[in-house]
């Protein structure tokens, strides 16, 4: 039986090698992408989908899917849990996430994410909800798969808060179609529960729940899809419509 001690190195070490496997490609993939500036979004999704996979299985996740991932390229929005959240949602089509704007300034988490193109936005600064959606609508036009976590902070897992409008300005705009996901997480009976140890929003600081994470010999995942896409052109009211749909197929974490 392996300690929850020794659990954490070997995982640490694993994340590590992995981490540098897959920047590895990533960069020699951009030397191509020089020359082939068409393959740019395919090959990082390509490298952002496996590296997500793989951290999920290291750290012990295992995903139950619902219903059917959107086609490429989309608009995706779902509730807010967890860092882990980005690696369920990443692992079925890589993807630009919106995320706030200090996660560029954390070790590595910060390296990784910008080498993704992640979106920042500054919550508290309306004026940077301008520069935000202006670079939304960069990443719509390039086709590329965008997620966005509408309720705009992490959340206790007790319900699912209501959307915020102001980054769906873009998909209002044009008409498109949003997508959205219901994630969800769940630990063994004997392990400490996963609204304390998965989810993170109790004010502890991120690498110390990291590491208690890391313990757990394995813990359960789900995103559930919805059946069809909603669009509208007021942003406002798709916000509400979105949250509704996202709401009926959440389960209040234990």
């Amino acid at each position: 039986m392996i300690s929850s001690s020794l659990r954490v190195i070997i995982r640490i070490l694993l994340l590590t090698l992995h981490t540098s496997f897959w920047l590895g490609v990533h960069f020699a993939a951009r030397l191509v992408v020089l020359f082939t500036p068409g393959l740019d979004r395919t090959s990082r999704a390509f490298v952002f989908r496996n590296w997500a996979r793989g951290v999920g299985r290291i750290v012990g996740m295992r995903l139950q899917i619902r219903g059917t991932p959107p086609p490429s390229p989309f608009f995706l929005v779902s509730n807010h849990l967890s860092y882990l959240d980005v690696f369920v949602l990443a692992r079925n089509s890589g993807g630009v996430f919106v995320a706030r704007e200090d996660l560029q300034r954390w070790p590595l988490f910060g390296f990784l994410s910008s080498l993704m193109n992640t979106i920042y936005i500054d919550r508290l600064n309306r004026r940077d909800t301008l520069r935000a959606n202006d670079a939304i609508s960069l990443a719509l036009d390039r086709s590329e798969n965008l997620i966005v976590f509408a309720e705009a902070y992490i959340s206790s897992g007790q319900e699912v808060r209501p959307f915020k409008s102001a980054l769906l300005y873009s998909a209002a705009q044009q008409g498109l179609p949003v997508y959205y996901a219901t994630l969800g997480y769940r630990t063994p009976n004997d392990d400490p529960p996963a609204s304390v140890v998965l989810c993170w929003a109790h004010g502890e600081t991120f690498g110390r729940h990291v590491l208690r994470l890391l313990q757990l010999p394995h813990f359960d995942a789900s995103v559930t899809y919805g059946d069809q896409p909603l669009s509208g052109t007021d942003r406002k009211i798709l916000a509400d419509q979105l949250c509704a749909a996202v709401r009926k197929n959440f389960v209040p974490i234990k």
